[in-house]
């Protein structure tokens, strides 16, 4: 089960009532966990799902990888660094990266729970993630030159994805307070929000110029949407992002890189396209090898548009477990 500081791991509970008490001995993600009455035995799986960054055009070989879950890559706005979401610590965590991808060091651990949606300010020394560090999701940000953390929303709600304004004053994040998932804006330091979105909204970016907010829905609704942040309604951009791929896409000045992926056939390949807002074209610029990451940021580009970071599922690794003599 999940449970409090980590991600999945094994808990017992005395019938009788009592305090739950932590397994150690089973290590990370276990599941269906099965006793002998007869034996003294416990049996359990333990399930690992391998994601790995990959750089699109690069000899089709991961950029960073390890045996545990490596994505949301996001390429710092001065082009030096790259901050991802890894498990390979046990738990989730961010990362830090050069942008050759080595020298990888652990900025946050997130307390052991889950977190992720790691995104750059425009001075490239600042970052915004969620964490569930404090119970429900919250958005933090932090220094990336002294590791000091701040929480930015303390409401008794989920807020989630955040992404910064173009002039780096304010963040974007996703928050179901008002009973569904909406994007809402707040100021760094202030205490009130404000609500953009009225009809659902999810991962957003802000275009360079500041005149409108690109944003994806929830899972279950299709598209991706603009807003005029000086007033109107939402209008559709890109009908053809998928359910369940709100973090695979991203935004520059000429146009909108994305996964076109069908959830319907999983387990295939997904195909990367350029949508122009000039020529209302799309073109594809690669294809994974294998099934794309969904329910996460999944996209990452260069400043200069000269490299493109996407994340996959390569393996997956189930192993059966048995503990002898357990009381």
């Amino acid at each position: 089960m999940k449970r409090g500081r980590l991600t999945r791991s094994l808990w017992r509970i005395p019938l009788d009532g009592g305090a739950p008490e932590h397994l150690p001995e089973a290590g990370i993600e276990p599941i269906t966990p099965s006793i002998s009455p007869k034996t003294s035995q416990l049996a359990y799986m333990n399930t690992i799902a391998d994601t790995n960054i990959w750089r699109a055009g690069n000899d089709r070989a991961p950029f960073i990888q390890s045996t545990h879950g490596d994505s949301a890559p996001q390429i710092s706005p001065d082009g030096k660094w790259i901050v991802f979401r890894s498990s390979r610590s046990g738990s989730d965590g961010i990362w830090l990266a050069r942008r050759d991808g080595t020298g990888a060091r652990m900025l946050s651990d997130c307390g052991g729970t889950v977190c992720g949606s790691a995104r750059w300010a425009p001075d490239s020394r600042r970052i915004a993630y969620d964490s569930r560090q404090a119970g429900l999701p919250g958005i933090y940000l932090m220094s990336i030159d002294d590791g000091k953390t701040t929480r930015l929303t303390d409401l008794p709600h989920s807020e989630a994805v955040p992404n910064w304004s173009h002039d780096g004053k304010s963040i974007y994040y996703t928050s179901n307070r008002t009973g569904s998932w909406q994007i809402w804006h707040r100021r760094v330091g202030a205490r009130d929000a404000e609500q953009i979105t009225r009809a659902g909204g999810f991962a957003s970016a802000e275009d360079a110029a500041g005149r409108f907010l690109y944003f994806s829905k929830p899972s279950g609704m299709r598209g991706l949407w603009r807003i005029p942040l000086t007033g109107g309604e939402e209008e559709v951009v890109l009908p053809a992002l998928s359910s369940g791929m709100w973090g695979s896409w991203a935004l520059v000045p000429s146009g909108i890189y994305f996964i076109d992926y069908n959830p319907v056939t999983a387990g295939g390949p997904g195909q990367i396209e350029f949508f122009d807002f000039a020529t209302r074209a799309r073109k594809a610029v690669a294809t994974t090898t294998h099934m794309p990451v969904m329910w996460d940021l999944s996209l990452g580009i260069s400043p200069d548009g000269s490299e493109l970071l996407f994340t996959q599922l390569d393996h997956v690794a189930t192993d059966l477990y048995l503990i002898d003599n357990f009381r």
